[in-house]
């Protein structure tokens, strides 16, 4: 699901007119730390090749005359290397009266291009997708394509213009900068197009809110603010719901536990944080794991006090004290147990030596 909040991500600047930030725990650092309060040149200025405003020329017609449109006839020609060996992503279909189907297969298919940006010029891309469009599509149905392309570059450009929400609350901030890209798409594109290109973003990007909104809130115990996050994620469209995968799940949940551990909550608290946000299964689990954590902690300390002991013993030669420590290890651990070990140890005198 591309285009979370159509932020730059600073991850991947191939992709910074594309967006892409999934509003993770780095959210507020993408979605702020984008551009220059200024903001890129008009499309009337003077701008160079990499910004955005080339591509509204190059959209436009009014390409730089020192700069040669090419020729394709499938744009599929000569890709740059980041496309070579891949399949064209999204689609391009026409329904029976030779009316270009909008879906968002055809925004797939404009990002999967205008992710090659850098690679290649502003005017060769955009030529790359039009040629693609004609190779792919009846006269009529180009024609439409062409034109939503057009809406689709003008878009991007006004989106990079958006300015900075004011303000420092955080949830505050990111519901002025959801509302302000409604507004945008509400006037670059018509409903039905909306729907179909940022209908899934839409849904999520007002979860992910609804979410850090929960989060923030401290009047919430954690057991209520797992419940509440529960709910919202469950009033998701049941496809989008699942390709919100379990990472996101744990994420959450990691979160959550912070907070408890913070305050210094009390057991029965996190039992009840994990039942509401994963389930009563899921929570057993979870509980089997922290005792099987704690066992393992208590090992571990009780190795590395002995084997300290040994390392310190001045009595005894270079030999003896590697036969002793290995005598040790075996005697504690086998299997994956003595290679977790064996990391560790070696950490604590790579440690030991730095300090």
């Amino acid at each position: 699901m591309a285009g979370r909040f159509e932020v730059v991500n600073t991850m991947n600047t191939r992709r910074k007119w594309l967006g892409g930030g999934v509003l993770a725990i780095t959210l507020m650092g993408l979605l702020w730390a984008v551009r220059s309060p200024q903001g890129p040149a008009l499309a009337d200025e003077p701008h160079p090749a990499s910004g955005v405003a080339s591509w509204f020329k190059a959209a436009s017609g009014n390409a730089p005359p020192a700069q040669d449109v090419p020729a394709f006839n499938t744009g599929l020609e000569d890709l740059p290397p980041s496309l070579q060996g891949t399949e064209v992503d999204g689609e391009l279909r026409e329904d029976a009266q030779g009316r270009l189907v909008v879906t968002l297969g055809v925004r797939k298919l404009f990002d999967y291009f205008l992710s090659t940006r850098g690679e290649q010029t502003d005017v060769t891309l955009i030529a790359r997708i039009r040629a693609y469009i004609n190779s792919h599509l009846r006269p009529a149905a180009a024609t439409q394509a062409q034109a939503l392309l057009d809406s689709y570059l003008r878009y991007l450009q006004q989106l990079d213009a958006m300015g900075r929400p004011s303000g420092g609350d955080a949830v505050a901030a990111l519901t002025q900068r959801l509302l302000a890209l409604e507004r945008l798409r509400a006037a670059s594109f018509s409903p039905e197009v909306v729907l179909a290109f940022f209908g899934d973003d839409r849904a999520y990007d007002h979860y992910t809110v609804d979410k850090l909104t929960v989060m923030a809130d401290a009047s919430l115990t954690g057991p209520q603010k797992a419940a509440r996050i529960q709910a919202i994620r469950q009033s998701l469209p049941a496809e989008l719901r699942e390709q919100l995968d379990a990472a996101e799940q744990v994420q959450t949940l990691d979160q959550l536990t912070a907070q408890w551990t913070k305050r210094g909550g009390p057991p029965a608290e996190l039992r009840r944080i994990r039942e509401n946000l994963v389930g009563r299964d899921a929570a057993d689990r979870l509980e089997a794991l922290d005792l099987e954590e704690a066992a393992w902690n208590v090992r571990v300390s009780e190795h590395m006090q002995a084997r300290a002991r040994i390392l310190s013993d001045g009595t005894l030669s270079e030999s003896t004290r590697r036969e002793q420590l290995q005598a040790l290890r075996a005697a504690q651990f086998n299997g994956p147990d003595r290679l977790r070990i064996e990391a560790l140890e070696r950490m604590v005198d790579v440690t030991t030596k730095g300090s």
